[in-house]
């Protein structure tokens, strides 16, 4: 039975909308069926003969509540039983940790006044201080063909959740898979001792998209970046993502220190920006009035749009583009022979953004366009 509730877990984990860049490993917040010696779904004992992490709470007599969901892990230091022995976990990351790049993590971690064991009519309580190592992985645990300890904390002493930034930087290869290994707090001096562990997740680093009228940019030298919406993925590997909706949106990508970033936000969509029609300097609501046939494209655009317009006889134009706030930035005189004209809006000195762009024939109404120009 515990089996197959570890594998519905799995599957409920792995199926999930969670996006998968963002996550460090399948099980980032080890959840599972609370169980002795037998560790969240994701996640593997090393087969070093005395790793038996323990998914929590309730075994052990441990009562502590998670720090987020409802499950976490505990990781054992024994002065007995074998002397001299610690634990060690490992899981295989959603995205290597590269050689020569950067990430920045997190972790939850406490100690518990509650876990203990009774041997010989003796209660043994764990819960002296330790430390926590984080290695870089590739290959068998106990036999690794690759390993680096990527991170090392102080002592941890205290009895309540706090929050670990842990900051890795693999030296010698690429690693695949992740290791956590509990410690002593002295190196030769056995103490027992339990260390809970729960939450793993990436740094997230604020604002670092800008919203542009619908338009979101990630800062400049970006690379590998991969855009999200609602925690779905979206297709486009640009710096630039223009808005269909608002909600939810987030981003990994590799900053110019080659080092990975987390970001998200919630961002809306400016205020829908009618068509607005002018009659002899009033301004008309769509459906008051018809507007010529008139179209302009595409937007968004990297250099220029077009704006083709049907006259019904030989005229004049004249075409104001205006930037949001309003202030003119270029205002270009037309002919208009009769028939179809396409005439050509030039944007290619201007900076990415949106802008609008006022058509006004010679007598006639005018129309305005929304258009978003793009980085190239």
């Amino acid at each position: 039975m515990q089996s197959i509730a570890s594998l519905l877990v799995l599957i409920l984990l792995t199926g999930s909308n969670t996006a998968h860049a963002q996550r460090v490993t399948v099980n980032d917040g080890f959840e599972g069926p609370p169980a002795h010696h037998v560790p969240p779904p994701g996640w593997n004992n090393c087969n070093d003969g005395v790793s038996t992490v323990d998914t929590q709470p309730g075994v052990l007599n441990n009562t502590v509540p998670a720090s987020q969901g409802s499950n976490y892990i505990s990781m054992v230091t024994r002065e007995f039983n074998p002397p001299g022995t610690v634990e060690t976990l490992w899981a295989t990351l959603f995205e290597p940790f590269k050689k020569d790049h950067c990430y920045t993590l997190k972790l939850d971690l406490t100690l518990s006044h509650s876990y203990y064991g009774t041997l010989n009519w003796t209660d043994y309580y764990f819960d002296n201080p330790c430390k926590l190592q984080v290695f870089g992985l590739n290959g068998d645990c106990a036999v690794p063909d690759q390993i680096e300890l990527l991170w090392q904390s102080d002592i941890i002493n205290h009895f309540e959740w706090r929050t670990f930034e842990i900051p890795v930087s693999p030296q010698t290869a690429t690693f695949n898979q992740i290791e956590l290994r509990v410690d002593f707090a002295e190196s030769g001096n056995f103490k027992n001792s339990a260390l809970l562990i729960d939450n793993l997740r990436y740094n997230e680093t604020a604002g670092q998209i800008m919203n542009s009228c619908g338009v979101l940019s990630l800062p400049q030298g970006s690379t590998g970046i991969t855009w999200y919406h609602n925690n779905l993925q979206v297709n486009s590997s640009a710096s630039q993502l223009t808005m269909d909706e608002s909600g939810y949106y987030s981003a990994t990508y590799y900053n110019v220190e080659n080092c990975f970033v987390f970001t998200s936000g919630h961002f809306s969509l400016p205020e829908a920006i009618h068509d607005t029609i002018f009659v002899n300097d009033t301004i008309y609501l769509p459906g008051e009035y018809i507007a010529d046939e008139v179209q302009c494209y595409p937007s968004p655009t990297v250099n220029d749009v077009t704006i083709e317009y049907n006259s019904p006889e030989s005229s004049f134009c004249n075409i104001t583009v205006f930037d949001t706030d309003a202030k003119e930035v270029s205002s270009q005189f037309y002919p208009l022979p009769k028939g179809n004209n396409k005439l050509k809006v030039y944007l290619t000195t201007l900076a990415t953004g949106t802008y609008y762009i006022r058509f006004e024939p010679q007598d006639r109404k005018s129309r305005t366009f929304k258009v978003v120009k793009m980085v190239e």
